[in-house]
């Protein structure tokens, strides 16, 4: 768990409740920044406060303390002594790739050992900060039994994070969330909320660090669904519907919204219009989208018995219905793979 400025704080809920948050948020912001090479994260991991596992079976040790006062620098070398006493326990592991302290304290050694480059959020490896802060951290490590084979894979990293207001409290770790969506090609797409993104990831989180067994992480699998849902969300004013009334397309969604989500999420008819429209792309011109409408205009008669929507409402309704299922199946396949190239998933 996260620390805090004095020794009062551990009887204070709130200001518990504060430090699990900020390493909560501070497990989503160092994922996201690795997420290429990572393939799991957990926070309350077996050995440290955020582990996040590597593709080369490596792992990230992340130790979180959070100042929760509101005068920075207050308490700091206390939190990096604690920082440096559990990372020389991680270090014992031998598996570690990188052994960060992260913590939302501009001044995160102190104000007599100021860093400013860290002020208002960053990373700094070890080797990257002033020589009197590394030997000031060489001092302290030595304390703890950390030998000189070690601060090579050091950094320390500053997150914002403070405040009653919400909204201020995550705008850092928001940013970071915009940051990958943009690496993604994803940020300006309106159908992504970044705040509603983060909410998630971090109920996510939690949940998973409430199981006893640490064994069991948060997979980049499952870490990034939320994301592929809220793309496939069927836009219905596009032009595939624009020829119906837009409330009869409201009525269908709201009507037969358990039938379009069923037969989404059916791996046999997922894969029969994969397939079908692999076939069609394939013998007509055009770019992938501009042949994807041409074929759910012309094809979505083929698949009304098949989606059982013969009974259904009147011809139009089954339209709709129909065009909204295999539009949602085809935006699916390719927001998924969009996604899993970005993130390296399954590669």
């Amino acid at each position: 768990m996260a620390d805090e400025d004095d020794k009062n704080v551990d009887r204070n809920a709130s200001f518990s409740e504060f430090g699990w948050e900020f390493q909560t948020n501070a497990a989503i912001v160092l994922f996201i920044q690795r997420i290429e090479d990572a393939s799991s994260v957990r926070v309350e991991g077996a050995h440290e406060d955020i582990e996040i596992s590597l593709n080369d079976g490596t792992v990230v040790y992340a130790q979180a303390k959070a100042r929760t006062g509101n005068e920075p620098g207050k308490g700091s070398t206390d939190r990096l002594d604690g920082a440096l006493k559990t990372l020389a326990d991680d270090i014992k592991q031998g598996n570690y790739r990188e052994l960060i302290f992260v913590t939302n304290d501009d001044y995160p050694f102190g104000k007599s050992h100021d860093v400013s480059d860290l002020h208002g959020g960053g990373t700094l490896r070890f080797d990257e900060l002033p020589d009197g802060v590394q030997n000031y951290i060489r001092e302290k490590g030595a304390a703890h039994g950390i030998g000189d084979d070690a601060y090579p894979v050091m950094a320390v990293s500053v997150i914002g994070f403070y405040g009653d207001d919400r909204d201020t409290r995550h705008k850092h770790i928001r940013a970071a969330i915009q940051d990958l969506l943009s690496r993604l090609d994803l940020g300006r797409r309106g159908d992504v909320n970044d705040g509603l993104l983060r909410d998630q990831w971090g109920t996510m989180m939690q949940e998973n660090a409430g199981t006893l067994d640490t064994d069991i992480t948060l997979s980049k699998e499952d870490f990034v669904w939320p994301v592929i849902v809220m793309l496939c969300k069927v836009d219905t004013d596009d032009k595939d519907f624009e020829r119906f009334d837009e409330e009869d397309v409201q009525d269908a969604v709201r009507e037969y919204g358990s039938i379009i989500n069923y037969h989404t999420q059916k791996f046999e008819f997922v894969t029969k219009v994969s397939t079908d429209f692999d076939r069609y792309l394939a013998d007509n011109s055009g770019g992938r989208k501009e042949v994807r409408t041409r074929y759910i205009d012309e094809r979505w008669g083929d698949y009304v018995d098949i989606l059982g929507l013969g009974e259904i409402g009147d011809g139009e309704t089954r339209e709709i219905v129909a065009k909204l299922i295999m539009r949602k199946v085809l935006r699916r396949e390719d927001v998924i793979k969009r996604v899993k190239d970005g993130v390296n998933l399954g590669n």
